[in-house]
């Protein structure tokens, strides 16, 4: 198989359709600060695919948003719970075309090393966030394998704020997610919990330490994420932080890692290290459907189209 597309390219197609577009209403809600308009736009005129790579272009999270939905975006929309199109195009979208949505990417190198402490929704995010900047991003995490608080519906924890709302999301869009994020050149250490005095360590032998470990910690972290010095830190593990669900600590940990790479962005170097030759990973064709699973795609698209459609007197007007 080939290596993963860079990022440039494998939008290249996408890229022709874009243009200064006025700030929809769902993008003002979304957590993540999502753009569905231009998904949205493709859709009503059915280009199916070039709206899976309009979404992916916004996140690489598309199969965990089709799993959590996007309340804040579909807070925003005018028509309201009337409407819920979002959480239709986000299962229709990663139903059909899986593999633009867990597509890795070939992004380029800094040459600043950053280690996340935690695999949860936060460090995923935070990740993925300090990768797109160009950071060789490790991720250490306590447990056997990667992403397994995603798995499961947050605990109630009688010395805590109460959970926020969060659904479990499928193993197999995590595993594929993981996959996706690996393949994009994010190393996964599994059975490597972090003390204090690794803390320490840590610090001394990385440009960049995000931690999000979850509730095992009470991190003092400013508006910014960060802690001190190269420190930061983002998600329930911070102090006063802890019923947050998982959209709120990606977007927690999307905002702090973006803060503390533009920290790290101003002493950059180019790197002299490949941008990766790790493989993509590839979907089943959709040669290989039945007959009837085309048929209810093919409904399935008619009426997504005309769910699109009412979205554009919104957008014209944002």
């Amino acid at each position: 198989m080939n290596a993963p597309e860079p990022h440039d390219s494998f939008f290249s197609d996408a890229c022709e359709q874009q243009r200064p577009e006025p700030m929809p209403p769902c993008l003002r809600g979304s957590l993540l600060g999502i753009n569905y308009g231009m998904p949205a736009r493709l859709m009503a005129v059915g280009q199916e695919r070039e709206a899976a790579l309009a979404l992916r272009r916004e996140t690489p999270f598309g199969g965990i948003l089709a799993a959590l939905g996007d309340p804040g975006a579909q807070a925003g929309c005018p028509k309201g719970n009337d409407h819920p199109f979002i959480a239709r195009m986000l299962k229709h979208l990663l139903d059909q075309y899986g593999d633009l949505l867990f597509r890795p990417l070939a992004l380029p190198l800094s040459g600043k090393r950053a280690v996340v402490i935690g695999s949860g929704p936060a460090g995923l995010q935070a990740a993925w966030t300090l990768r797109e900047q160009g950071c060789a991003v490790v991720v250490l995490e306590a447990a056997s394998s990667a992403g397994v608080t995603l798995l499961r519906a947050p605990v109630q924890e009688s010395s805590s704020a109460p959970a926020a709302p969060s659904p479990a999301v499928p193993a197999d869009i995590v595993e594929r997610t993981l996959t996706m994020l690996s393949r994009s050149g994010i190393e996964f250490r599994c059975a490597s919990p972090v003390g204090q005095a690794e803390l320490n360590r840590l610090r001394n032998s990385f440009d960049l330490v995000f931690c999000a470990c979850g509730k095992g910690a009470v991190l003092p972290a400013d508006a910014e994420g960060r802690v001190e010095g190269n420190l930061f830190a983002a998600g329930t593990c911070v102090k006063n932080q802890k019923g947050m669900g998982a959209l709120q600590s990606m977007a927690a940990a999307r905002k702090a890692a973006l803060a503390a790479g533009a920290v790290l962005k101003e002493s950059a170097a180019p790197s002299d290290r490949p941008q990766g030759t790790t493989e993509p990973f590839v979907e089943e064709s959709m040669e290989n459907a039945s007959a009837q699973g085309l048929r209810s795609g093919e409904e399935a698209e008619s009426a997504l189209r005309r769910e699109a459609q009412q979205c554009l007197s919104c957008l014209q007007t944002a």
